[in-house]
């Protein structure tokens, strides 16, 4: 059982399903968008409009809304090929597997979750550095609330490469440029 219903989960899903009987459970239908529009690769258009350096403050947010990037293989597994085949959520775990939604239980022999990226920051919770959803209060990795914390690799950071490795290291560099200010400003208090 894969669990999952974005890139990592589908990929995870179709690969296993080439050598196990697998099942991939969502919460809601996959969308898939085509990795190749007129030819070309859907990083090169990214580049070119800007999407990807596109400021969030001017573009919507979308958390959980992205769909599958695919190259034709996905969409041909799990809709016609149906390898892996795709369910809707199981509605709880039993000993030996899950219960589906309507009452019938099937033996899984492992789960595996790629439900996606959320940052686990609980413990900023005192100092109010995050949302009651549980992620950074911050604009551009700097923290709004908390003078002197800063953040890296976070989805949406600054656009919608933020959390990928084509994004990360502009937004590092962002950042630090913007950290070694801050510490600059600080020194100079000290002396």
């Amino acid at each position: 059982m894969v669990v999952g219903g974005r890139n990592s989960a589908v990929q995870i899903a179709v690969e296993l399903a080439q050598v196990a009987d697998v099942s991939l459970a969502t919460r809601t239908p996959i969308k898939y968008m085509p990795q190749r529009l007129l030819g070309r690769d859907g990083h090169f258009w990214g580049r070119l409009i800007g999407y990807d350096t596109f400021p969030i403050g001017l573009w919507f947010h979308v958390r959980d809304k992205e769909p599958v990037i695919d190259t034709g293989e996905f969409k041909k597994a799990i809709e016609v090929d149906q390898n892996p085949d795709q369910r809707s959520m199981f509605t709880r775990f039993t000993k030996n597997g899950v219960e589906w939604a309507d009452g019938r239980t099937e033996r899984v022999d492992s789960v595996v979750f790629a439900t996606g990226f959320k940052p686990k920051l609980r413990y900023l919770e005192p100092l109010q550095a995050v949302d009651e959803e549980g992620y950074p209060l911050q604009k551009g990795g700097i923290s709004t609330t908390v003078p002197g914390l800063y953040y890296i690799g976070l989805h949406w950071q600054r656009n919608h490469a933020s959390a990928t490795i084509r994004g990360v290291g502009p937004d590092a560099k962002y950042v630090l440029k913007r950290l070694k200010k801050y510490l600059d400003s600080h020194r100079s208090l000290d002396v």
